[in-house]
């Protein structure tokens, strides 16, 4: 298994250069910009199509971007919240010669459903307790490097471990910050792109009962829906059933504000994402990138987080962009 959810893209995307070449990849106008790092770094030219208010592909651009011929095309399950079912099927009917990847970065728990696709990956990190670690669904012989190990997971698990210790002594946040950022700057790079999933997170994943996980995220996500549904604020996508979110993304007006506030209190939300260089610059992308928070809801928090998150949320005067 690849060692990150950019490295499955790198792996993927190589993998398929070998039978169909290199060329363009179609992408989401809204996406993280280490998706367009990895695409860059296996050797394909990024193009982009628009993503409409509903995180669906808009149809037209889509074709658009599938008639220019590219050798795939990317599609994003955000926050785990969105079927591509009929995206994919769309893109497949259009141009049948192109790749299909699906993203299940927000959605580790589903990516083994290609749903159309051809290949499905995600990241095991942005879930669940582990510092790396990634799949790919159909799996395939990877690409490695002679020392396959992830460097990045050992910083990783190090600063996590700085962090947590804090909870019996206090220390400053330098102590683990500088460990985690070593962690993010050494994930980029060809060597992270070829790595393995490391063997501290392979054992880690034998003992996480990922039904309960699912479980508990669910419960929270329809738990703080209900909370924040008063101040006019609903998930940009609603959860339906069988999905397993991996936050709750709402749209805010002065959403870094907000996004301060909660901080303030301990609630640290990410903002997905900022906008990458290069990216399409329409109304529904920006929208999204200057908008969107990720409220957590994830297996680490109860009902009382939730009602926490929703009272800091009432104090900010928080309002749906």
């Amino acid at each position: 298994m690849p060692a990150s959810g950019r490295g499955a893209l790198f792996q993927i995307l190589r993998h398929t250069a070998s039978g169909r070449g290199e060329g363009s990849v179609a992408l989401p106008d809204y996406v993280c910009a280490s998706v367009i790092d990895a695409v860059v770094a296996a050797g394909f030219t990024p193009s982009f199509y628009r993503v409409a208010d509903d995180l669906h592909a808009e149809r037209a651009s889509l074709r658009a971007a599938l008639d220019a011929s590219p050798v795939a095309a990317l599609f994003v399950s955000y926050f785990g919240l969105v079927d591509l079912t009929a995206d994919l099927a769309f893109a497949r009917e259009t141009n049948p010669g192109a790749a299909l990847l699906k993203d299940d970065v927000h959605a580790p728990l589903d990516v083994a459903h290609l749903r159309g696709a051809d290949y499905a990956f995600t990241s095991l990190r942005k879930a669940l307790p582990v510092p790396d670690g990634a799949l790919v669904t159909p799996p395939f012989a990877m690409i490695l490097d002679d020392q396959p190990a992830s460097a990045f997971a050992l910083a990783k698990l190090a600063g996590g471990l700085a962090k947590d210790a804090r909870r019996f002594e206090p220390a400053e946040d330098s102590s683990f910050l500088a460990l985690l950022r070593q962690g993010e700057e050494l994930l980029d790079g060809d060597g992270a792109y070829r790595a393995a999933m490391s063997w501290m997170s392979a054992s880690l994943l034998e003992g996480i009962d990922r039904d309960a996980v699912a479980a508990r995220r669910r419960r929270n996500f329809v738990d703080l829906a209900a909370r924040i549904e008063p101040l006019g604020l609903r998930p940009i996508v609603p959860l339906a059933e069988g999905s397993v979110p991996l936050f709750l993304p709402v749209r805010l007006a002065g959403r870094d504000a907000v996004r301060q506030e909660l901080a303030g209190e301990g609630i640290f939300c990410p903002a997905h994402w900022p906008a990458p260089a290069g990216a399409l610059g329409v109304a529904s992308a920006a929208r999204l990138y200057e908008s969107e928070l990720s409220l957590v809801i994830d297996q680490r928090y109860d009902a009382a987080d939730m009602e926490r998150i929703a009272a800091v949320l009432v104090r900010s005067g928080a309002k749906a962009a």
